[in-house]
Order: C-alpha cells, then sequence, then structure tokens
C-alpha cells in the first residue's frame, strides 16, 4: 500500500487530501520522489534516520557519550524497526519526528510549541493527536511518578481481567463522531488477538520495571528520563484503555519506539562506568 502509494501520488492527488488528514507524510514522499528516491531507498532513509536521532537523543538524556551505550539503544531500537519502517511507515515517521523534536522541546518547555509540534506530527499519522492530553497528563505527574506507578498497576488489573473490552464498545462511536480517522481500529481479521496479551503486558513491562525498580531499591536515577517515562507510560495505559479495539498494539509502537533509552538507563545502572557518578542525578 505504501509503495503504490508513493510511486502513483501526483500533486493534484495530495492537494486533494487539504491540511491536516496526514497530508504532510504523502509531500514528504512526493519530495523524495521527485529528486529520484525510489521507494526502498525512502525507506532505507527513515531506518538510518531512526538510528542518528535515537543516538542523538539517547547521549542527551543519558548523558553518558560512550559507544557501547548507543549500541545497545541501536540493538534495541532494530527490533521496533521492523513495524515502525514497513508495516506503519506514516505512524513511524511521525514518532521519528517526535523524537527528532524531544530535546528541544524539553530545553525551552513552551507549551505553545509543544502544540505546535503536535499538530505538526498529527499531519504526518492522525494518532499524534493523542498526544495534546499527554502535555496536561506530564505537568500532572512529573512530580507524582509514585502516584502514576500505583494508577498503573489498577491499569494493569483491570487489564488482565479484560475490564476495557467491555469498555470500548463506545469507543468506536466517539472516535467517528469526533471525525478521527479509524482505519486500523476497523480492520477485521480473525488472528487478531483483542484484550489482554501477556506478551504484549511483558513487552509493555519489561521497561517499566527495569527502569522504575532501581528507584525503589535507593539506586540514583536520571532526572532527565523522567519525561519519556511519562511518555512511554502514557501511551502504554492508553494502548491498554483501547485493547477491546483491532490493532491497539499500533498505540503501543509510540512507547515501545522510545523503550530503548529506558532499557539503556538500566543496563548503565549494572555497568562499572566511571563517569556514571558524574552524570547520575539524584530522583526528584
Amino acid at each position: 500500500r505504501y509503495f503504490g502509494s508513493y510511486n502513483k501520488k501526483t500533486i493534484n492527488d495530495i492537494s486533494a487530501i487539504g491540511i491536516f488528514n496526514n497530508s504532510l507524510y504523502h509531500w514528504i514522499a512526493f519530495f523524495f520522489k521527485q529528486i529520484g528516491v525510489k521507494f526502498e531507498l525512502f525507506v532505507f532513509i527513515l531506518i538510518l534516520s531512526y538510528y542518528i536521532v535515537f543516538a542523538k537523543l539517547s547521549n542527551a538524556l543519558i548523558n553518558i557519550n560512550r559507544w557501547y551505550i548507543i549500541f545497545v539503544v541501536f540493538c534495541i531500537l532494530t527490533f521496533w524497526l521492523i513495524p515502525l519502517t514497513t508495516v506503519a511507515i506514516r505512524q513511524g515517521l511521525a514518532i521519528l519526528t517526535l523524537a527528532a523534536f524531544w530535546p528541544f522541546l524539553e530545553k525551552k518547555k513552551s507549551l505553545f510549541l509543544e502544540i505546535f509540534i503536535i499538530l505538526l506530527v498529527s499531519n504526518i499519522h492522525t494518532t499524534a493527536l493523542s498526544l495534546l492530553p499527554f502535555i496536561v497528563f506530564k505537568r500532572l505527574f512529573i512530580r507524582r511518578l509514585f502516584l502514576l506507578d500505583f494508577i498503573l498497576f489498577i491499569i494493569l488489573i483491570l487489564y488482565i481481567f479484560n475490564f476495557f473490552v467491555f469498555a470500548n464498545i463506545h469507543v468506536l462511536s466517539l472516535l467517528e463522531y469526533l471525525h478521527i480517522d479509524t482505519r486500523s481500529f476497523n480492520l477485521k481479521s480473525d488472528h487478531y488477538i483483542r484484550g489482554f496479551s501477556v506478551y504484549k503486558a511483558t513487552a509493555f513491562m519489561i521497561p517499566v520495571v527495569l527502569y522504575r525498580g532501581p528507584i525503589y531499591l535507593n539506586y540514583q536515577r536520571f532526572k532527565h528520563l523522567k519525561g519519556v517515562y511519562i511518555f512511554y507510560v502514557y501511551f502504554g495505559m492508553l494502548a491498554i484503555f483501547l485493547s477491546g479495539l483491532p490493532y491497539h498494539d499500533r498505540v503501543f509502537l509510540y512507547a515501545w519506539a522510545f523503550s530503548p533509552i529506558l532499557l539503556t538507563s538500566f543496563v548503565i545502572n549494572i555497568l562499572p562506568l566511571k563517569t556514571q557518578s558524574k552524570h547520575r542525578q539524584h530522583f526528584l
């Protein structure tokens, strides 16, 4: 589908899409096609961009400049690049753009700028509109991570008992009423497992446990990762809430894409780095 769209869409087709209807992705793809970049090379450029962006993001947030630390990030990131650059290319580009702006947003801390970036990214993939409530969510929990952990624990219990399968009956109607594209949520598949999945729950919880576990053992943490952790939990809980709908793992992808940074912080905790004490920060 992406291959066909990349090669067949004309400037008139993209103009007809209008603004705020995922058109920015098509304009980007159209630009690359016009300068002679084939679709396969376009995807390869996205993959390379992921490695570059997450190397810079990891160095900015973890603040330990070691090649083997970046290598660990790359190893974990590579696993998630399969869906992000094949099955869900538009969403992958949206996540990549968000990751590229992350250090800038952390530095500026401007509400107006955050809203602008979210609207920009949502024109690559509509699901990025779910970041608008995250603006409030982050400010609410930035100094209340223990409370966030408790809420997450309750959400997980409800997830295990498939509470949200019953709660999702009217979600599609609400999304359609708000004129939000529900394409993936409307897809039908006999093979797709809705509701609680031990595999998805495990994939989501491993970074949570390995990042948050050390703080309960009085380990020092990296204070710059609190925003990433809140982002990770926000999208994880949102995906759990939507677990009664098909392909809700597309929402999990927002969290999983940032999991390499959280997992790498655990690796740093167990490595005997001489410079570690200089860069580690006390948890606030």
